[in-house]
C-alpha cells in the first residue's frame, strides 16, 4: 500500500507542494541520455520519483552527486 498512499499524498499532506523534497534511488547504470536503470530495489520507485521535487542516485559501489 506504500506506492498508493504516497500518490494520494499521505505522507506529504502537511507540505504546501504536496512532494518529497528528495529521492534516492539505487540505479545499476545511467544511461548516456540521463536515464537512469534502476537496481534491485525497483518497488515503489516509479511513485517515489514522480513524487519528489530532487532525485539523486547510487550507482554501484559509488554515490554520484546528480541531481534531476
Amino acid at each position: 500500500m506504500f506506492p498508493v498512499d504516497l500518490m494520494y499524498g499521505w505522507y506529504t499532506k502537511h507540505k504546501e507542494n504536496n512532494k518529497l523534497d528528495v529521492a534516492i534511488v539505487e540505479a545499476s547504470a545511467v544511461t548516456e541520455d540521463g536515464g537512469i536503470v534502476l537496481g534491485a530495489s525497483v518497488g515503489a520507485t516509479p511513485e517515489i520519483v514522480q513524487m519528489a521535487d530532487k532525485v539523486s542516485h547510487h550507482e554501484g559501489e559509488e554515490r554520484k552527486e546528480t541531481w534531476c
